[in-house]
Protein backbone atom coordinates (compact mmCIF):
# COMPACT_ATOMS: atom_id res chain seq x y z
CA UNK A 1 0.00 0.00 0.00
CA UNK A 2 1.38 3.66 -1.26
CA UNK A 3 0.41 6.54 1.30
CA UNK A 4 1.78 10.20 0.15
CA UNK A 5 -0.03 13.24 0.91
CA UNK A 6 -0.85 16.05 -2.09
CA UNK A 7 -2.22 19.40 -1.98
CA UNK A 8 -5.95 18.22 -2.04
CA UNK A 9 -6.21 14.83 -0.39
CA UNK A 10 -4.60 11.87 1.29
CA UNK A 11 -4.13 9.33 -2.24
CA UNK A 12 -4.11 5.17 -1.35
CA UNK A 13 -3.35 3.36 -4.10
CA UNK A 14 -4.93 -0.05 -3.68
CA UNK A 15 -2.34 -2.50 -4.09
CA UNK A 16 -3.67 -5.08 -1.83
CA UNK A 17 -4.96 -8.08 -3.38
CA UNK A 18 -7.37 -8.31 -5.92
CA UNK A 19 -10.92 -8.84 -4.49
CA UNK A 20 -12.98 -11.03 -6.30
CA UNK A 21 -15.82 -11.65 -3.65
CA UNK A 22 -18.28 -9.25 -2.07
CA UNK A 23 -17.27 -7.73 1.32
CA UNK A 24 -20.67 -9.03 3.59
CA UNK A 25 -22.03 -6.01 4.66
CA UNK A 26 -22.61 -7.03 8.02
CA UNK A 27 -20.84 -4.74 10.43
CA UNK A 28 -18.34 -6.90 10.44
CA UNK A 29 -14.84 -6.29 9.66
CA UNK A 30 -13.20 -10.03 9.82
CA UNK A 31 -13.55 -10.33 5.89
CA UNK A 32 -11.54 -7.14 5.43
CA UNK A 33 -8.51 -7.60 3.74
CA UNK A 34 -5.67 -6.51 6.10
CA UNK A 35 -3.90 -3.98 3.81
CA UNK A 36 -7.43 -2.16 2.58
CA UNK A 37 -6.04 1.25 2.00
CA UNK A 38 -7.41 3.11 5.03
CA UNK A 39 -6.97 6.32 6.75
CA UNK A 40 -6.74 6.61 10.93
CA UNK A 41 -8.28 10.04 12.53
CA UNK A 42 -7.20 11.42 16.08
CA UNK A 43 -9.74 10.65 19.15
CA UNK A 44 -11.49 13.69 20.01
CA UNK A 45 -10.31 16.28 17.65
CA UNK A 46 -14.01 17.16 17.35
CA UNK A 47 -15.92 19.99 19.28
CA UNK A 48 -17.98 17.31 21.06
CA UNK A 49 -17.43 13.48 22.11
CA UNK A 50 -20.69 12.39 20.44
CA UNK A 51 -19.28 10.06 17.61
CA UNK A 52 -15.53 10.79 16.93
CA UNK A 53 -13.93 9.11 13.99
CA UNK A 54 -11.25 6.23 14.51
CA UNK A 55 -10.45 5.12 10.94
CA UNK A 56 -11.71 5.05 7.86
CA UNK A 57 -10.95 2.01 5.05
CA UNK A 58 -12.00 1.64 1.39
CA UNK A 59 -12.05 -1.69 -1.07
CA UNK A 60 -14.12 -3.02 -3.65
CA UNK A 61 -15.28 -5.49 -5.61
CA UNK A 62 -17.13 -5.86 -9.16
CA UNK A 63 -19.69 -4.39 -7.69
CA UNK A 64 -19.65 -1.83 -5.18
CA UNK A 65 -17.27 0.31 -3.64
CA UNK A 66 -17.06 -0.97 0.45
CA UNK A 67 -16.27 1.96 3.01
CA UNK A 68 -15.72 0.68 7.07
CA UNK A 69 -16.25 3.36 9.32
CA UNK A 70 -14.76 2.95 12.60
CA UNK A 71 -15.84 5.67 15.60
CA UNK A 72 -14.31 5.82 19.15
CA UNK A 73 -18.01 5.79 20.42
CA UNK A 74 -21.08 3.37 19.50
CA UNK A 75 -23.40 5.06 16.71
CA UNK A 76 -26.33 4.35 14.90
CA UNK A 77 -26.13 5.50 11.29
CA UNK A 78 -29.81 5.95 10.83
CA UNK A 79 -30.23 8.50 13.03
CA UNK A 80 -26.50 9.94 13.32
CA UNK A 81 -25.79 13.69 11.78
CA UNK A 82 -23.38 12.13 9.55
CA UNK A 83 -22.43 13.20 6.30
CA UNK A 84 -21.06 11.26 3.43
CA UNK A 85 -19.28 12.98 0.49
CA UNK A 86 -17.61 11.25 -3.00
CA UNK A 87 -16.05 12.98 -6.28
CA UNK A 88 -17.37 9.94 -8.42
CA UNK A 89 -15.78 11.58 -11.46
CA UNK A 90 -12.33 12.54 -10.23
CA UNK A 91 -13.57 15.99 -11.71
CA UNK A 92 -12.65 19.41 -9.19
CA UNK A 93 -14.56 21.65 -11.87
CA UNK A 94 -17.94 19.47 -11.12
CA UNK A 95 -20.23 18.78 -7.84
CA UNK A 96 -20.94 20.59 -4.62
CA UNK A 97 -17.04 22.15 -3.08
CA UNK A 98 -15.89 20.45 -0.18
CA UNK A 99 -12.02 20.09 0.96
CA UNK A 100 -11.05 21.54 -2.54
CA UNK A 101 -12.84 19.05 -3.96
CA UNK A 102 -16.36 19.44 -6.08
CA UNK A 103 -18.07 16.15 -4.45
CA UNK A 104 -20.68 15.00 -7.18
CA UNK A 105 -22.74 13.06 -3.90
CA UNK A 106 -23.73 14.11 -0.62
CA UNK A 107 -25.45 11.93 1.58
CA UNK A 108 -27.40 12.45 4.54
CA UNK A 109 -27.72 9.83 6.92
CA UNK A 110 -30.51 10.61 9.39
CA UNK A 111 -32.36 12.08 6.46
CA UNK A 112 -31.45 8.74 4.14
CA UNK A 113 -31.35 11.12 1.34
CA UNK A 114 -29.21 12.63 -0.49
CA UNK A 115 -27.94 15.39 -3.24
CA UNK A 116 -25.98 14.27 -6.72
CA UNK A 117 -24.87 16.51 -9.56
CA UNK A 118 -24.80 13.72 -11.93
CA UNK A 119 -27.87 12.80 -12.52
CA UNK A 120 -31.33 14.84 -13.74
CA UNK A 121 -33.20 14.96 -10.58
CA UNK A 122 -30.56 16.02 -8.45
CA UNK A 123 -31.88 14.63 -5.03
CA UNK A 124 -31.46 10.58 -4.74
CA UNK A 125 -32.61 7.89 -2.49
CA UNK A 126 -30.80 4.81 -0.99
CA UNK A 127 -31.42 2.64 -4.22
CA UNK A 128 -29.55 4.42 -6.53
CA UNK A 129 -26.85 4.96 -4.83
CA UNK A 130 -26.04 3.42 -1.05
CA UNK A 131 -26.92 -0.40 -1.78
CA UNK A 132 -26.82 -1.51 1.79
CA UNK A 133 -25.05 -0.72 5.13
CA UNK A 134 -24.95 -2.15 8.51
CA UNK A 135 -25.40 -2.92 11.23
CA UNK A 136 -28.66 -1.81 12.13
CA UNK A 137 -28.26 -0.27 15.50
CA UNK A 138 -25.60 1.38 17.21
CA UNK A 139 -21.88 0.21 16.98
CA UNK A 140 -18.48 1.13 16.88
CA UNK A 141 -17.98 -0.68 13.37
CA UNK A 142 -20.05 0.39 10.50
CA UNK A 143 -20.45 -1.15 6.54
CA UNK A 144 -21.48 0.93 3.62
CA UNK A 145 -21.90 -0.33 0.15
CA UNK A 146 -22.03 2.13 -2.80
CA UNK A 147 -23.24 0.84 -6.02
CA UNK A 148 -20.54 1.17 -8.79
CA UNK A 149 -23.24 2.05 -11.08
CA UNK A 150 -23.23 5.42 -9.75
CA UNK A 151 -19.57 6.01 -9.77
CA UNK A 152 -18.23 7.16 -13.47
CA UNK A 153 -14.63 7.11 -11.75
CA UNK A 154 -14.98 3.14 -11.17
CA UNK A 155 -15.07 2.45 -15.11
CA UNK A 156 -12.45 5.01 -16.08
CA UNK A 157 -9.87 4.23 -13.82
CA UNK A 158 -9.49 7.34 -12.21
CA UNK A 159 -10.09 7.17 -8.47
CA UNK A 160 -12.78 8.67 -6.64
CA UNK A 161 -12.64 11.02 -3.47
CA UNK A 162 -13.87 10.34 -0.26
CA UNK A 163 -14.71 12.42 3.10
CA UNK A 164 -16.87 12.20 6.37
CA UNK A 165 -17.92 14.64 8.52
CA UNK A 166 -20.09 14.52 11.73
CA UNK A 167 -22.37 17.92 11.86
CA UNK A 168 -22.67 18.28 15.18
CA UNK A 169 -18.94 18.32 16.55
CA UNK A 170 -17.38 19.17 12.90
CA UNK A 171 -15.47 15.73 13.40
CA UNK A 172 -14.18 15.17 9.87
CA UNK A 173 -12.39 12.55 8.28
CA UNK A 174 -9.74 12.73 6.75
CA UNK A 175 -9.61 16.00 8.08
CA UNK A 176 -10.45 19.50 6.89
CA UNK A 177 -8.32 20.48 3.37
CA UNK A 178 -7.98 16.35 2.60
CA UNK A 179 -10.28 14.11 1.25
CA UNK A 180 -9.25 10.22 0.35
CA UNK A 181 -8.50 9.24 -2.93
CA UNK A 182 -9.40 5.39 -3.54
CA UNK A 183 -7.99 3.79 -6.97
CA UNK A 184 -10.25 1.11 -7.97
CA UNK A 185 -8.43 -2.66 -7.63
CA UNK A 186 -9.27 -5.92 -9.71
CA UNK A 187 -11.36 -6.67 -12.26
CA UNK A 188 -14.64 -4.85 -12.16
CA UNK A 189 -16.44 -7.35 -14.19
CA UNK A 190 -15.70 -11.00 -12.39
CA UNK A 191 -18.54 -12.91 -11.84
CA UNK A 192 -18.73 -15.48 -9.31
CA UNK A 193 -19.68 -19.16 -10.32
CA UNK A 194 -23.29 -19.98 -10.00
CA UNK A 195 -24.28 -22.37 -7.19
CA UNK A 196 -26.10 -25.60 -8.11
CA UNK A 197 -29.32 -25.43 -6.11
CA UNK A 198 -29.79 -28.93 -6.59
CA UNK A 199 -30.86 -30.46 -2.84
CA UNK A 200 -27.37 -32.51 -2.25
CA UNK A 201 -27.30 -36.17 -1.56
CA UNK A 202 -28.07 -37.63 1.70
CA UNK A 203 -28.53 -34.36 3.05
CA UNK A 204 -31.52 -32.39 4.83
CA UNK A 205 -32.45 -29.31 3.05
CA UNK A 206 -33.87 -26.29 5.52
CA UNK A 207 -35.69 -23.45 4.10
CA UNK A 208 -36.15 -20.19 6.06
CA UNK A 209 -38.44 -17.45 4.48
CA UNK A 210 -40.19 -14.69 6.18
CA UNK A 211 -42.82 -14.26 3.73
CA UNK A 212 -44.41 -10.71 4.79
CA UNK A 213 -47.55 -10.93 7.03
CA UNK A 214 -49.65 -13.49 5.06
CA UNK A 215 -48.70 -12.31 1.59
CA UNK A 216 -48.28 -15.84 0.36
CA UNK A 217 -52.20 -16.86 0.76
CA UNK A 218 -53.50 -13.40 0.29
CA UNK A 219 -54.67 -12.07 -3.50
CA UNK A 220 -52.61 -14.14 -6.35
CA UNK A 221 -49.66 -15.02 -4.32
CA UNK A 222 -49.82 -18.56 -3.67
CA UNK A 223 -48.98 -19.60 -7.13
CA UNK A 224 -45.50 -17.65 -6.99
CA UNK A 225 -45.15 -19.30 -3.40
CA UNK A 226 -45.81 -22.40 -4.31
CA UNK A 227 -43.05 -21.93 -7.61
CA UNK A 228 -40.60 -21.22 -5.02
CA UNK A 229 -41.02 -23.71 -2.62
CA UNK A 230 -41.31 -26.65 -5.34
CA UNK A 231 -38.47 -25.57 -6.49
CA UNK A 232 -36.29 -25.69 -3.32
CA UNK A 233 -37.86 -28.58 -2.19
CA UNK A 234 -37.13 -28.18 1.50
CA UNK A 235 -37.32 -31.35 3.73
CA UNK A 236 -37.91 -28.68 6.82
CA UNK A 237 -39.36 -25.01 6.44
CA UNK A 238 -39.27 -22.82 9.00
CA UNK A 239 -41.25 -19.82 8.29
CA UNK A 240 -42.41 -16.14 10.07
CA UNK A 241 -44.89 -13.80 9.88
CA UNK A 242 -47.87 -16.08 8.94
CA UNK A 243 -50.03 -13.93 11.56
CA UNK A 244 -53.61 -14.76 10.42
CA UNK A 245 -53.61 -17.93 8.08
CA UNK A 246 -54.57 -21.19 9.91
CA UNK A 247 -52.24 -23.67 10.81
CA UNK A 248 -54.32 -26.50 9.08
CA UNK A 249 -54.21 -24.41 5.38
CA UNK A 250 -50.86 -24.22 5.93
CA UNK A 251 -50.32 -27.56 6.55
CA UNK A 252 -52.19 -28.64 2.92
CA UNK A 253 -50.49 -26.24 1.18
CA UNK A 254 -47.61 -28.19 1.44
CA UNK A 255 -49.52 -31.62 1.63
CA UNK A 256 -50.63 -30.70 -2.11
CA UNK A 257 -47.94 -28.91 -3.15
CA UNK A 258 -44.36 -30.80 -1.86
CA UNK A 259 -43.50 -33.77 -2.83
CA UNK A 260 -42.14 -36.57 -0.10
CA UNK A 261 -41.65 -39.85 -0.30
CA UNK A 262 -44.30 -42.52 0.43
CA UNK A 263 -45.27 -43.01 3.29
CA UNK A 264 -43.95 -39.93 5.15
CA UNK A 265 -46.06 -37.16 6.42
CA UNK A 266 -45.64 -33.44 6.37
CA UNK A 267 -45.67 -32.03 10.25
CA UNK A 268 -46.65 -28.82 11.18
CA UNK A 269 -45.52 -26.55 14.46
CA UNK A 270 -46.36 -23.74 15.83
CA UNK A 271 -45.80 -20.21 17.92
CA UNK A 272 -47.68 -16.83 17.04
CA UNK A 273 -46.00 -16.12 13.18
CA UNK A 274 -43.39 -18.90 13.95
CA UNK A 275 -44.62 -21.93 11.60
CA UNK A 276 -42.13 -25.14 11.40
CA UNK A 277 -43.11 -27.84 8.60
CA UNK A 278 -41.13 -30.73 8.34
CA UNK A 279 -41.47 -34.04 6.23
CA UNK A 280 -39.24 -35.83 9.41
CA UNK A 281 -41.52 -36.27 12.93
CA UNK A 282 -41.46 -33.75 14.85
CA UNK A 283 -40.60 -34.99 18.43
CA UNK A 284 -41.14 -32.11 20.33
CA UNK A 285 -42.05 -28.51 20.03
CA UNK A 286 -41.84 -25.71 22.98
CA UNK A 287 -42.98 -21.89 22.24
CA UNK A 288 -40.50 -19.28 23.92
CA UNK A 289 -41.74 -15.55 23.26
CA UNK A 290 -42.66 -15.01 19.85
CA UNK A 291 -40.39 -18.27 18.48
CA UNK A 292 -40.14 -21.81 18.67
CA UNK A 293 -38.48 -24.42 18.90
CA UNK A 294 -38.64 -28.00 17.66
CA UNK A 295 -37.10 -31.17 17.48
CA UNK A 296 -37.22 -33.50 14.50
CA UNK A 297 -36.19 -36.89 13.66
CA UNK A 298 -33.06 -36.68 11.35
CA UNK A 299 -30.90 -39.18 12.45
CA UNK A 300 -31.41 -41.72 9.51
CA UNK A 301 -29.57 -39.11 7.74
CA UNK A 302 -27.56 -37.03 9.99
CA UNK A 303 -26.98 -39.16 12.74
CA UNK A 304 -28.27 -36.43 15.07
CA UNK A 305 -31.63 -35.29 15.66
CA UNK A 306 -31.63 -31.57 14.81
CA UNK A 307 -33.15 -29.34 17.18
CA UNK A 308 -34.39 -26.10 15.38
CA UNK A 309 -35.07 -22.91 16.43
CA UNK A 310 -37.41 -20.90 14.62
CA UNK A 311 -36.54 -17.51 15.20
CA UNK A 312 -38.22 -14.07 14.61
CA UNK A 313 -36.94 -11.36 16.81
CA UNK A 314 -37.84 -7.91 17.50
CA UNK A 315 -37.66 -5.37 14.32
CA UNK A 316 -35.16 -2.11 14.38
CA UNK A 317 -33.17 -0.05 16.57
CA UNK A 318 -36.02 -0.07 19.25
CA UNK A 319 -35.91 -3.66 19.26
CA UNK A 320 -32.26 -4.07 20.58
CA UNK A 321 -33.35 -5.06 23.99
CA UNK A 322 -35.62 -7.12 23.00
CA UNK A 323 -33.27 -9.18 20.23
CA UNK A 324 -30.69 -9.74 23.34
CA UNK A 325 -33.31 -10.68 25.75
CA UNK A 326 -34.90 -13.35 23.51
CA UNK A 327 -32.05 -14.57 22.31
CA UNK A 328 -30.97 -15.36 25.74
CA UNK A 329 -34.80 -17.32 26.49
CA UNK A 330 -33.78 -19.36 23.25
CA UNK A 331 -30.70 -20.53 24.44
CA UNK A 332 -31.90 -21.15 28.09
CA UNK A 333 -34.37 -23.59 26.55
CA UNK A 334 -32.34 -25.09 23.83
CA UNK A 335 -29.72 -25.51 26.97
CA UNK A 336 -32.84 -27.59 28.87
CA UNK A 337 -33.74 -29.88 25.72
CA UNK A 338 -30.69 -30.68 24.75
CA UNK A 339 -30.93 -32.76 27.94
CA UNK A 340 -33.41 -34.51 27.11
CA UNK A 341 -33.58 -38.61 27.17
CA UNK A 342 -33.35 -38.62 23.21
CA UNK A 343 -32.85 -42.13 20.98
CA UNK A 344 -30.23 -40.06 18.94
CA UNK A 345 -27.70 -37.16 20.24
CA UNK A 346 -28.89 -33.71 19.01
CA UNK A 347 -27.42 -30.99 16.97
CA UNK A 348 -28.49 -27.44 17.32
CA UNK A 349 -29.94 -24.74 14.61
CA UNK A 350 -31.02 -21.43 14.54
CA UNK A 351 -32.69 -20.22 11.82
CA UNK A 352 -35.01 -16.89 10.78
CA UNK A 353 -35.17 -13.15 10.54
CA UNK A 354 -32.92 -12.36 13.76
CA UNK A 355 -33.25 -8.51 12.77
CA UNK A 356 -29.06 -8.73 13.06
CA UNK A 357 -25.86 -7.86 11.80
CA UNK A 358 -22.31 -7.52 12.44
CA UNK A 359 -21.25 -7.28 16.24
CA UNK A 360 -24.80 -7.36 17.37
CA UNK A 361 -24.87 -8.92 21.06
CA UNK A 362 -27.78 -11.03 20.47
CA UNK A 363 -25.60 -13.04 17.33
CA UNK A 364 -22.36 -13.10 19.35
CA UNK A 365 -24.48 -14.99 22.73
CA UNK A 366 -26.22 -17.20 19.76
CA UNK A 367 -23.26 -18.63 18.18
CA UNK A 368 -20.97 -18.98 21.48
CA UNK A 369 -22.83 -19.02 24.42
CA UNK A 370 -23.95 -22.94 24.27
CA UNK A 371 -21.67 -24.82 21.72
CA UNK A 372 -20.27 -22.60 18.98
CA UNK A 373 -21.98 -22.13 16.19
CA UNK A 374 -21.27 -21.31 12.74
CA UNK A 375 -23.36 -18.84 10.36
CA UNK A 376 -23.86 -20.54 7.49
CA UNK A 377 -23.50 -17.25 4.90
CA UNK A 378 -25.61 -18.43 1.86
CA UNK A 379 -24.95 -16.25 -0.61
CA UNK A 380 -27.19 -15.50 -3.40
CA UNK A 381 -27.15 -18.02 -6.81
CA UNK A 382 -25.26 -16.33 -9.30
CA UNK A 383 -23.87 -13.54 -6.82
CA UNK A 384 -21.61 -12.91 -4.19
CA UNK A 385 -23.47 -10.97 -2.45
CA UNK A 386 -25.84 -12.11 1.01
CA UNK A 387 -28.67 -9.45 1.52
CA UNK A 388 -31.70 -11.65 2.49
CA UNK A 389 -34.12 -8.28 2.91
CA UNK A 390 -34.30 -5.68 0.28
CA UNK A 391 -36.74 -2.55 -0.30
CA UNK A 392 -37.09 0.13 -2.51
CA UNK A 393 -35.26 3.51 -2.46
CA UNK A 394 -37.87 5.21 -0.59
CA UNK A 395 -37.51 3.36 2.46
CA UNK A 396 -34.90 4.10 5.57
CA UNK A 397 -33.75 0.80 5.16
CA UNK A 398 -31.81 -0.95 2.43
CA UNK A 399 -30.81 -4.40 1.40
CA UNK A 400 -29.89 -5.86 4.58
CA UNK A 401 -28.97 -9.19 5.39
CA UNK A 402 -31.27 -10.01 8.65
CA UNK A 403 -31.74 -13.51 7.85
CA UNK A 404 -29.26 -15.95 9.33
CA UNK A 405 -28.41 -19.81 9.84
CA UNK A 406 -26.86 -20.61 12.63
CA UNK A 407 -25.55 -24.62 12.81
CA UNK A 408 -23.11 -26.79 14.71
CA UNK A 409 -19.86 -27.83 12.66
CA UNK A 410 -19.24 -30.11 15.00
CA UNK A 411 -22.12 -32.77 14.39
CA UNK A 412 -23.49 -31.68 11.28
CA UNK A 413 -21.80 -30.91 8.11
CA UNK A 414 -22.89 -27.80 5.28
CA UNK A 415 -23.45 -29.36 2.05
CA UNK A 416 -24.15 -25.65 0.54
CA UNK A 417 -26.29 -22.86 1.55
CA UNK A 418 -27.81 -20.08 -0.88
CA UNK A 419 -30.07 -17.10 -0.94
CA UNK A 420 -32.40 -17.34 -3.75
CA UNK A 421 -33.75 -13.62 -5.66
CA UNK A 422 -35.89 -15.12 -8.78
CA UNK A 423 -35.04 -11.25 -10.12
CA UNK A 424 -31.39 -12.29 -10.47
CA UNK A 425 -31.37 -15.73 -11.88
CA UNK A 426 -31.11 -15.92 -16.19
CA UNK A 427 -33.75 -17.04 -18.17
CA UNK A 428 -32.26 -20.48 -18.62
CA UNK A 429 -31.61 -20.96 -14.86
CA UNK A 430 -35.12 -19.46 -14.24
CA UNK A 431 -36.89 -22.06 -16.66
CA UNK A 432 -34.28 -24.99 -15.65
CA UNK A 433 -36.13 -24.62 -11.84
CA UNK A 434 -39.85 -23.70 -12.98
CA UNK A 435 -40.01 -20.08 -11.82
CA UNK A 436 -40.52 -16.44 -13.49
CA UNK A 437 -38.31 -13.50 -12.60
CA UNK A 438 -40.45 -11.91 -9.70
CA UNK A 439 -41.15 -14.98 -8.27
CA UNK A 440 -39.72 -14.13 -4.63
CA UNK A 441 -41.58 -10.30 -4.85
CA UNK A 442 -44.10 -12.41 -3.18
CA UNK A 443 -42.31 -11.42 0.04
CA UNK A 444 -40.02 -8.42 0.63
CA UNK A 445 -37.38 -11.13 2.62
CA UNK A 446 -35.69 -13.86 0.36
CA UNK A 447 -35.30 -17.30 0.94
CA UNK A 448 -32.65 -18.98 2.77
CA UNK A 449 -31.78 -22.57 1.91
CA UNK A 450 -29.24 -24.84 4.00
CA UNK A 451 -28.34 -28.16 3.40
CA UNK A 452 -27.05 -30.54 5.83
CA UNK A 453 -24.98 -34.01 5.65
CA UNK A 454 -23.83 -35.80 8.51
CA UNK A 455 -19.75 -35.19 9.13
CA UNK A 456 -19.16 -39.10 9.43
CA UNK A 457 -18.98 -41.51 6.36
CA UNK A 458 -20.57 -45.10 6.67
CA UNK A 459 -19.89 -47.25 9.94
CA UNK A 460 -17.97 -49.75 7.91
CA UNK A 461 -15.19 -47.05 6.90
CA UNK A 462 -14.71 -46.39 10.67
CA UNK A 463 -13.75 -43.01 9.56
CA UNK A 464 -12.95 -40.12 11.20
CA UNK A 465 -15.36 -37.23 11.26
CA UNK A 466 -15.00 -34.96 8.26
CA UNK A 467 -13.40 -31.82 8.23
CA UNK A 468 -14.77 -28.44 6.69
CA UNK A 469 -13.59 -29.30 3.04
CA UNK A 470 -14.82 -33.24 3.43
CA UNK A 471 -11.31 -35.24 4.39
CA UNK A 472 -11.26 -37.43 6.94
CA UNK A 473 -9.43 -40.81 7.42
CA UNK A 474 -10.76 -44.34 7.15
CA UNK A 475 -8.43 -46.60 10.26
CA UNK A 476 -8.20 -49.12 7.33
CA UNK A 477 -8.61 -47.66 4.07
CA UNK A 478 -6.62 -44.79 3.81
CA UNK A 479 -7.20 -40.81 3.64
CA UNK A 480 -10.57 -40.06 1.47
CA UNK A 481 -12.61 -37.05 0.99
CA UNK A 482 -16.71 -37.41 1.44
CA UNK A 483 -17.89 -33.83 0.79
CA UNK A 484 -20.23 -35.13 -2.24
CA UNK A 485 -20.91 -38.52 -0.48
CA UNK A 486 -21.93 -41.31 -1.98
CA UNK A 487 -19.33 -40.55 -4.21
CA UNK A 488 -15.74 -40.26 -2.61
CA UNK A 489 -12.51 -39.25 -3.57
CA UNK A 490 -9.64 -41.79 -2.29
CA UNK A 491 -6.39 -41.28 -1.68
CA UNK A 492 -4.93 -44.42 -4.76
CA UNK A 493 -8.21 -45.26 -6.12
CA UNK A 494 -9.74 -41.94 -7.18
CA UNK A 495 -13.26 -41.60 -7.45
CA UNK A 496 -15.56 -43.97 -6.30
CA UNK A 497 -19.54 -43.92 -6.02
CA UNK A 498 -20.03 -46.40 -1.94
CA UNK A 499 -23.03 -48.17 -1.64
CA UNK A 500 -23.30 -49.71 2.18
CA UNK A 501 -24.13 -53.13 3.04
CA UNK A 502 -24.37 -54.57 6.67
CA UNK A 503 -20.71 -55.85 6.73
CA UNK A 504 -19.26 -53.26 4.34
CA UNK A 505 -19.86 -51.57 1.06
CA UNK A 506 -19.64 -52.17 -2.77
CA UNK A 507 -17.87 -49.28 -4.56
CA UNK A 508 -17.83 -48.32 -8.14
CA UNK A 509 -14.47 -47.30 -10.18
CA UNK A 510 -14.72 -44.63 -13.19
CA UNK A 511 -14.83 -46.98 -15.48
CA UNK A 512 -18.07 -48.47 -13.85
CA UNK A 513 -16.46 -51.78 -12.20
CA UNK A 514 -18.11 -52.87 -9.15
CA UNK A 515 -15.92 -54.35 -6.50
CA UNK A 516 -16.90 -55.03 -2.37
CA UNK A 517 -14.98 -54.97 0.53
CA UNK A 518 -15.49 -54.19 4.03
CA UNK A 519 -13.14 -53.92 7.40
CA UNK A 520 -12.80 -57.60 8.40
CA UNK A 521 -12.03 -58.67 5.30
CA UNK A 522 -9.57 -55.69 3.88
CA UNK A 523 -7.29 -55.94 1.79
CA UNK A 524 -8.99 -58.58 -0.14
CA UNK A 525 -11.84 -57.49 -1.92
CA UNK A 526 -14.61 -58.53 -4.80
CA UNK A 527 -14.25 -57.86 -8.33
CA UNK A 528 -17.50 -58.08 -9.79
CA UNK A 529 -16.37 -57.97 -13.22
CA UNK A 530 -13.49 -60.46 -13.08
CA UNK A 531 -15.54 -62.64 -10.66
CA UNK A 532 -12.84 -63.24 -8.37
CA UNK A 533 -11.40 -62.20 -5.08
CA UNK A 534 -8.30 -59.69 -5.13
CA UNK A 535 -5.58 -58.94 -3.20
CA UNK A 536 -4.91 -54.91 -2.59
CA UNK A 537 -1.24 -54.50 -2.56
CA UNK A 538 -0.68 -51.05 -1.80
CA UNK A 539 -2.76 -50.80 0.87
CA UNK A 540 -1.48 -49.67 4.56
CA UNK A 541 1.02 -51.32 6.89
CA UNK A 542 -1.29 -50.68 9.77
CA UNK A 543 -4.73 -51.41 7.69
CA UNK A 544 -6.90 -54.38 8.89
Amino acid sequence: MVRSICLLGLVLSSFHANRLEAILVDGASADWPVDAPSVSDPAGDGQSSSADFRKLSVTNDAYNLYLLVEFENPVNLRFADLRLYIDADNNPSTGTTYSGRGMDFSWDFDLNRGTSTLTDRGDIGRGNFIERLAPEGSSTIHEIAVSLEALPAARSGEPVHIALIEENSLDRIPDIGSSLAYNFSGPLSVQPMPIVTQKSRRSVRIVSWNVLRDAPFEGNNLEPFRRVLFAINPDIAILQEIYDTPTNTVLEFFQKNMQIPIGEEWSITRNNDCITVSRYPTEGSWSVDGNLVSRHATEDVLGYRLLIANAHLPCCNSGEDGRIEESANILNLIEVRLNDPTPAPQSIIIGGDLNSGGLAPELIDLTTTIVPLEMASPRHVYQYDQYSWGSDGLSRFGSSKLDFFLFDPATVFRQKAYTLDTDLLPQSALTAMGLQANDTFVSDHLPLVLDLSSRHLPSALQATPMLANGDCLSSWWGKLNGFIYPVVLHERLGWLRLHETAEGFWYADEDGSWFWTGPEIYPWFYSVTGEEWQYDHLHRNNSK
